[in-house]
């Protein structure tokens, strides 16, 4: 139930973002792996820029509107369903495709074993580098256009009760969509 108000928040609030970054929204989608049992599976994404709160286009807030992963090993699962925030840096001055960026999330951690599963509150913390394909011409960058990249990203989920923390580092493509 708490999963449930707090993306009832998140999407209130969602209308109120705006653009940053050339950008007004990425998702990502790739492989996952989370340690502890030897679990793979998959990562998936959806965030939205907040340039209202960043005046520096090489440096922005997004909202987290969900993030997944479903990681098994055929014997264990562990699924997670979260919201939370993202804050994105250039990594070099004048190369704005490469990012590196760090996130917290809240939301739902599910363990599942034998057919049992158990829904907790987890959290999430974490960081990764983003590279996406830019368009250049020799002086000038070109206008803002949907864009395609990858990332590598490393989260610690912590969970309360019977699904137990566990670091995750996934590898995924990203599309970002234009102003």
């Amino acid at each position: 139930m708490r999963i449930l108000r707090w993306l009832a928040v998140i999407a209130v609030a969602l209308p109120a973002t705006a653009f940053a970054d050339d950008h007004r929204a990425d998702m990502n989608g790739g492989g996952a792996y989370a340690n502890g049992s030897h679990l793979f599976g998959v990562h998936a994404g959806v965030a939205f820029t907040m340039p209202h709160l960043s005046p520096d286009p090489h440096r922005y807030w997004s909202v987290i509107a969900f993030e997944t992963s479903v990681q098994s090993n055929g014997e264990e699962t562990r699924n997670t369903l979260m919201s939370g925030v993202r804050y994105t840096r250039a990594a070099l001055k004048n190369h704005d495709n490469q990012k590196f960026f760090v996130h917290a999330m809240v939301g739902l951690g599910q363990k599942g074993e034998s057919g049992q599963f158990d829904n907790d509150f987890a959290t999430a913390f974490g960081g990764g580098w983003e590279f996406i394909w830019k368009k250049h011409t020799t002086t000038t960058p070109v206008p803002a256009e949907d864009a395609n990249g990858f990332r590598v990203q490393f989260d610690y989920v912590i969970a309360q009760g019977e699904t137990t923390n566990f670091p995750r580092f996934s590898f995924s493509y990203v599309r970002r969509f234009k102003k």
